[in-house]
C-alpha cells in the first residue's frame, strides 16, 4: 500500500496533500504540526473525515479511491477493498502502528532495569488482554458474518414461503392419490392373491429398490470424482487405463541429474556469452578510471597506503581512523605531502643530473683541448641545462615546498610535520614507542604520494569499495586474458554438453509404457518431461475410474429397469424413478396394513370417485418442474415464524453493529511488538549490548498484512525519531531508510534542518521526494556522507 495523495474538500477549493512512492521528506514540522498532519492521514485512512478522501496503490499497482464511504478501482469504479481492511477503524491503533518515534526505537534514554522490568509486566498483561479482545471480536465477526448469512436464508424462506406451502398440499395430496391406487388394485384380487401380492411387492421392492440405490449412490460418487471426460472410445479409454500408476524407480534420481546438468550448461553458456560478448565502457566511470590504470602500480599502491593507514592508527591507539583534523592541521598534511613528493622528485633525478653534467663537462674540456671550441660550448649549454632540470628544479621545488610546510606549521605552534603528529599522541603513547609511530607516520604519507602518483586525484576509499568491479573492467581490458577466458569458457561449454547429451539420453530408459520415446524426450526439458509423466499417470488413474465408472451406470442402468418394470406393475409411471420408489414404498406398505385381519372392506366405487378427485385436484395444483425435485421431509414453517425470527436477528445485527476485527488484531500485534521492543531493550541492558536501530527500522519496514489474496505493505511514518543521533549515525539511518523504501513507503516528518540537507543531497536519485513546508534556516554544520 503507497499513498499517492491526501484531499482535504473546502467550501470554496481543495487541499491536496502528496507524497513520494518511496522516501518522502516533510520538513520544517514543528511537534504541534506533526501531531496534526499525523492525526489528519490516520482519521482519513480510518473514515473519521467526511470531507477527506486519500488515493493510493495496492500490491498490484492498482489506483485505488478511498473515503468513509468506502473503496472502489480507479480505472473501473469496482469495489475495493479500502485501508481499514487492511489497517481497521480505530484511529488510535492505526497511528500507533504506522508511527514510530524516538522511544519506540529505543533512542528515548534509558531506563532503570527495575523499571523496564515493571513496564515488561504491565505490557505482558496488556497483551493478554488484547489478545482475548481478539479472539472476541474475530469471533463475534464470524457470528455477524453467519448472521447476516442466515438472514439472506431468511429473506429467500419467507419469499418462497407461499410456494413450498401450496408443494406441501400438492404433496399430500399426490402420496394420499398413491396409497389409494395401491389399495383399489389390491381390492380387484382374492384375499389369499392380494396377501401374497402385498408380500410379493413388498419384497421385491426393498430388494430391487436396495439395488438400484447402492449402484445410483456409487455411479454419483465416481461421476463426482471422474469428472466430465471428453468423448473417448473403449480402445483407447483401454490403453489409457493401462499406464502404470508410478514413475520407473530410478526415474527421479535421473531426473535431477539431468536437471543439474542442464542447469551446469546453461551457466557455461551465460559464462561463455558473457566473455564473447564486446566489451563495454563501464556505467561507473570511477570503476573505467581504475580498470585504465597500471594495475600492478595500483593494487600495490593501494595495498601499502591500507597497511600503512592501518598500521599508524594501530599504533596510536586511535578507535577511528578518521581523526577530526582542524584546517590548519590539515594545510599542514598537505604541506607535507607536497614536501615529500618534492623529495622523491629530487632523489630520483638528481644522480643522473649530475651524472650526466659532468659526462658533458667532461666532453667540453677535451672539445676545448682539442681545438673545438663550438663542440665545447654546446657540450657546456647542455651541462647547464640538465644540470638546472634535473639538480638544481627539483631543489629549488623541494625548498619551495619545505617553505610552504614551515608557514603552515607556524600556524599550529609546532616545529615540524612528526612533531604535529606526535603531538596528536602525547596522551597515549611512552616515550619508546615514538620511534616506531615516526616511522609509520613517514611510511603512511609516503605511501600516499605513491598512491596519488599512480591514481591522481582518484580516492582509495573508491577503489576499495569497487574493487571486484575495477578488477573485471581490468580484465576486460587486457586482451590476452579475455582470450584465455573464452578459451576455458568453451571447453566448459562443450564439457557441460556433452553431459547433458548423456543425461537426456538416459532418461528414455523404462518409460515406454508412459508413452514416451527417446526422439519424444529429446525434445522436451526436465520440467517438461515431469509434468508430462505426471499427467499421464493422472490420465491413467483417471482413466481407470472412468472405466469402473463405465461398468457401474451399465449395472445401474440394468438395475433401474428391473425397478421400473416393478413399479410399473403397481401403477407407479409417473415421475422420476427415486420419487416413485420412494411413493411406491411408502402406498404399498399402508395398503398392506390396512389388509391385516379385522380391516373393513373396500368400497371400490367410493374409491374411484375420491382417486377421481385428487387426480383433479393434483393435475390442476401441480407446477413445473415439481414432479422432478425430492419431497419434503416436513411441513415448511409458518411465514409469520420465520418473519418473527428474522426481527430478531436483525436487532441482534444492529446491536452488535460491524465488529473491528482488523483493529483488534492490530492492536494484538501493537501490543506484540511492545512486549518485544522492552524485552530487546531489557537485554541490551543487562548483557550492556548497543541498540540495533538498522534492524528496528528493517522490522518495522518489513510489517506486512494480508489483504484480496497477497501481502500488503503498511506505510512507516518516522516522526522526527531520529533528532537525538549523531550526524554519521543519523546518515546511516536515513541511508538505511531511503533503501527500505524500495519495498515499504516510508514518511519522515521533521524539523531538523540536517535531516534536511541529508534530503536536499539526493533527490535527485528518483528515491526521494522532499517538501519544505517552511524555510530551513542554514547554520554551518559538517558535510553530510
Amino acid at each position: 500500500m503507497r499513498l499517492e495523495q491526501l484531499v482535504l474538500y473546502g467550501p470554496g477549493h481543495d487541499d491536496r496533500l502528496k507524497f513520494g512512492p518511496h522516501l518522502t521528506v516533510f520538513s520544517g514540522l514543528a511537534a504541534p504540526d506533526r501531531f496534526e498532519l499525523i492525526e489528519t492521514i490516520v482519521d482519513a485512512l480510518t473514515g473519521r473525515l467526511s470531507n477527506a478522501s486519500v488515493v493510493f496503490t495496492d500490491h498490484r499497482g492498482r489506483r485505488v479511491f478511498a473515503d468513509r464511504t468506502g473503496a472502489t478501482f480507479a480505472d473501473s469504479g469496482v469495489v475495493a477493498p479500502g485501508p481499514s481492511d487492511l489497517l481497521g477503524r480505530d484511529p488510535s491503533t492505526v497511528a500507533e502502528l504506522l508511527t514510530v518515534n524516538a522511544s519506540s526505537l529505543g533512542l528515548g534514554g534509558g531506563h532503570p532495569l527495575n523499571q523496564l522490568r515493571d513496564q515488561l509486566e504491565v505490557a505482558r498483561a496488556e497483551l493478554a488482554a488484547l489478545h482475548s479482545d481478539h479472539i472476541a471480536a474475530v469471533e463475534l465477526a464470524e457470528a455477524v458474518e453467519k448472521g447476516r448469512a442466515y438472514m439472506i436464508e431468511l429473506d429467500d424462506a419467507i419469499a418462497s414461503a407461499d410456494e413450498l406451502r401450496d408443494r406441501w398440499k400438492w404433496q399430500t395430496n399426490r402420496r394420499n392419490l398413491d396409497e389409494l391406487r395401491t389399495r383399489l388394485t389390491l381390492a380387484s384380487r382374492p384375499e389369499q392373491a392380494k396377501d401374497r401380492a402385498i408380500l410379493a411387492s413388498v419384497d421385491a421392492l426393498r430388494d430391487a429398490g436396495s439395488a438400484w440405490a447402492d449402484l445410483a449412490a456409487e455411479v454419483a460418487d465416481q461421476a463426482e470424482r471422474v469428472g466430465p471426460l471428453p468423448e473417448v472410445s473403449a480402445e483407447n479409454l483401454a490403453r489409457v487405463a493401462a499406464t502404470p500408476d508410478e514413475p520407473p524407480a530410478t526415474f527421479l534420481a535421473r531426473l535431477e541429474a539431468w536437471r543439474a546438468a542442464q542447469d551446469a550448461l546453461t551457466t557455461a553458456e551465460s559464462e561463455l556469452a558473457r566473455v564473447a560478448a564486446p566489451a563495454t565502457s563501464s556505467a561507473d566511470p570511477l570503476v573505467e578510471a581504475f580498470a585504465r590504470l597500471d594495475q600492478s602500480r595500483l593494487w600495490a599502491a593501494h595495498r601499502r597506503l591500507t597497511t600503512t593507514a592501518d598500521t599508524y592508527h594501530a599504533l596510536g591507539g586511535f578507535e577511528d581512523p578518521d581523526i577530526e583534523e582542524s584546517p590548519a592541521e590539515q594545510q599542514v598534511d598537505l604541506a607535507h605531502r607536497e614536501v615529500v613528493r618534492a623529495q622523491r622528485l629530487a632523489a630520483h633525478r638528481t644522480r643522473p643530473g649530475l651524472v650526466a653534467a659532468g659526462a658533458l663537462t667532461g666532453a667540453a674540456l677535451l672539445a676545448t683541448y682539442s681545438g673545438q671550441l663550438i663542440a665545447a660550448l654546446l657540450a657546456l649549454v647542455g651541462a647547464a641545462i640538465i644540470a638546472r632540470w634535473l639538480v638544481v628544479e627539483p631543489r629549488r621545488r623541494l625548498a619551495d615546498a619545505e617553505a610552504q610546510e614551515q608557514s603552515a606549521l607556524s600556524l599550529t605552534g609546532v616545529s615540524s610535520w612528526l612533531g604535529l603528529h606526535l603531538r596528536r599522541l602525547d596522551s597515549l603513547t611512552e616515550a619508546a614507542e615514538r620511534k616506531r609511530i615516526e616511522g609509520a607516520a613517514n611510511n603512511w604519507i609516503v605511501a600516499q604520494v605513491e598512491w596519488e602518483e599512480v591514481a591522481g586525484n582518484l580516492t582509495v576509499e573508491d577503489l576499495t569499495a569497487r574493487a571486484d568491479e575495477v578488477r573485471e573492467r581490468a580484465i576486460q581490458l587486457d586482451v590476452k586474458a579475455m582470450g584465455r577466458r573464452r578459451d576455458e569458457a568453451r571447453v566448459q561449454r562443450e564439457s557441460a554438453a556433452a553431459t547433458e547429451r548423456t543425461a537426456r539420453a538416459s532418461m528414455a530408459r523404462g518409460l515406454e509404457h508412459f508413452g514416451f520415446t527417446a526422439a519424444s524426450v529429446a525434445n522436451l526439458d526436465p520440467e517438461e518431461l515431469a509434468s508430462t509423466l505426471n499427467r499421464r499417470i493422472e490420465a491413467g488413474r483417471l482413466a481407470r475410474r472412468a472405466v469402473k465408472l463405465a461398468s457401474l451406470q451399465r449395472r445401474e442402468r440394468e438395475a433401474a429397469a428391473h425397478l421400473e418394470s416393478i413399479l410399473g406393475r403397481l401403477g407407479f409411471t409417473d415421475g422420476d424413478l427415486a420419487h416413485r420408489l420412494d411413493r411406491a414404498i411408502a402406498a404399498v406398505g399402508a395398503a398392506r396394513q390396512r389388509q391385516e385381519p379385522g380391516a373393513e372392506p373396500v368400497d371400490r366405487t367410493e374409491l374411484e370417485a375420491e382417486i377421481a378427485r385428487l387426480e383433479v385436484i393434483v393435475r390442476r395444483t401441480a407446477r413445473p418442474g415439481w414432479e422432478a425435485m425430492a419431497d419434503l421431509a416436513e411441513e415448511p414453517t409458518d411465514p409469520e415464524v420465520l418473519t418473527a425470527r428474522r426481527r430478531e436477528l436483525a436487532r441482534l445485527l444492529a446491536a452488535n453493529g460491524s465488529p473491528d476485527a482488523v483493529g483488534a488484531e492490530r492492536r494484538y500485534q501493537l501490543g506484540l511488538r511492545k512486549v518485544r521492543e522492552l524485552e530487546d531493550r531489557l537485554a541490551d541492558q543487562t548483557q550492556d549490548r548497543p541498540t540495533d536501530l538498522a534492524g528496528h527500522l528493517q522490522d518495522l519496514c518489513h510489517r506486512t498484512s494480508w489483504i484480496d489474496g497477497a501481502e500488503e505493505t503498511m506505510p512507516l511514518i518516522v516522526d522526527d525519531a531520529l533528532a537525538s543521533l549523531p550526524l554519521s549515525e543519523k546518515v546511516e539511518a536515513l541511508d538505511l531508510l531511503a533503501s527500505l523504501s524500495r519495498g515499504t513507503q516510508v514518511m519522515i516528518l521533521t524539523d531538523d534542518h540536517l535531516v534536511t540537507r541529508w534530503a536536499r543531497s539526493r533527490v535527485g536519485d528518483g528515491a526521494i521526494t522532499l517538501f519544505e513546508l517552511e524555510p530551513t534556516p542554514v547554520t554551518a554544520e559538517p558535510a553530510l556522507a
